[in-house]
């Protein structure tokens, strides 16, 4: 199947790497990802640069404000400028950056570094990725779901068309319809979350969006028959919007959702917070442990020492619009259920 791909082997892009630290946050209420467009939109205009760019957030998901003298690593993506254009480029941002009033100061700035398919197969050349994948989101994937309920549900044809279409925005390659390619794979879309920042338009008196969904996104299936369309975009990143580093993924091939989470034992208090918060039947549920912190403390031991024996749960049938957390305290594991129940919807 990788053959549907075969074009992607002629593509290449470049990458420079920085660093930047914030030296005053005072008016920064902004989210991150639209501080740093604007900040590289000022460079290339200081420079005269119009090659398309685009940057993401390096080692995980950005806060939503800027924090004071924290540093930040980014990677700036050019998909067809020169070394030269992206060195006007890196000098505009400093030249932008030279005025304190700009809030940040540039710590480092790395060569531009020509990366292509075959760098990256190298790169990931001793990792398995038979059966599943994890591709993290780490800025939001703006798509059209098909409910407003449940923004976060991609159709599985929606999601692949967000990683072709980014490629052929760049460049004028022909990639067949690979539908065969994807048809055994399945998407499993629970463990993401939609969100939505919104930040002041500067060019009309509204208001602009960054939305879409972020974290994990599980595909399960012959992953290998579409690595080389996975590899590439995860650092053209996905769907049709260039602006604040939305569609960046970061590829986990062992990625666990539940064990991080099982394995924190102030979950465990967390989850009678949101028992507490969210069930008509908190008082039964709280009461059933005579000791609350060593009861929390002996359920955490027993998952972890594989000692936890769960009884079967007792169905019963809400109306969803009033769904409500019901489990019958006496089955000694509402909270497990309350972490499933949570994590999912």
């Amino acid at each position: 199947m990788k053959h549907v791909f075969k074009s992607l082997g002629g593509i290449s892009w470049h990458k420079v790497d920085i660093r930047l630290k914030n030296t005053r946050n005072i008016f920064a209420r902004e989210h991150p990802l639209s501080i740093f467009q604007g900040m590289f939109k000022f460079a290339a205009a200081k420079k005269g640069v119009t090659a398309d760019f685009f940057y993401h957030p390096v080692q995980e998901q950005l806060a939503s404000r800027i924090h004071k003298n924290r540093e930040y690593d980014l990677e700036l993506i050019f998909p067809n400028a020169s070394p030269n254009h992206i060195e006007e480029f890196i000098a505009g941002l400093e030249q932008h950056l030279k005025n304190k009033r700009n809030n940040f100061t540039l710590l480092h700035a790395g060569p531009p570094q020509s990366r292509c398919l075959a760098d990256l197969e190298k790169e990931w050349q001793t990792t398995s990725f038979s059966g599943e994948v994890c591709l993290d989101f780490y800025t939001p994937l703006p798509f059209k779901p098909k409910s407003s309920d449940r923004r976060w549900i991609i159709a599985q044809d929606v999601f692949f068309r967000c990683l072709t279409n980014r490629v052929k925005r760049f460049y004028n390659i022909d990639l067949p319809d690979a539908t065969q390619a994807w048809r055994e794979i399945r998407i499993l879309p629970y463990y993401w979350q939609y969100t939505e920042h919104r930040h002041k338009s500067r060019s009309n008196s509204g208001k602009q969006f960054i939305n879409g969904a972020v974290g994990p996104l599980y595909l399960r299936g012959p992953v290998e028959n579409i690595l080389p369309l996975l590899l590439v975009c995860s650092e053209l990143h996905a769907g049709r919007r260039t602006a604040a580093g939305q569609g960046y993924y970061v590829l986990r091939p062992n990625r666990p959702f539940f064990d991080p989470m099982l394995n924190d034992s102030g979950c465990f208090q967390r989850m009678i917070k949101d028992l507490d918060k969210n069930s008509d039947r908190t008082d039964e549920i709280v009461s059933s442990f005579i000791d609350v912190p060593g009861s929390l403390k002996k359920l955490h031991d027993d998952m972890l020492n594989l000692r936890l024996q769960p009884e079967a749960a007792i169905g019963f049938e809400v109306k969803k619009e009033e769904a409500v957390i019901g489990l019958s305290p006496h089955s000694g594991y509402a909270i497990i259920w309350s972490i499933n129940f949570s994590s999912i919807f």
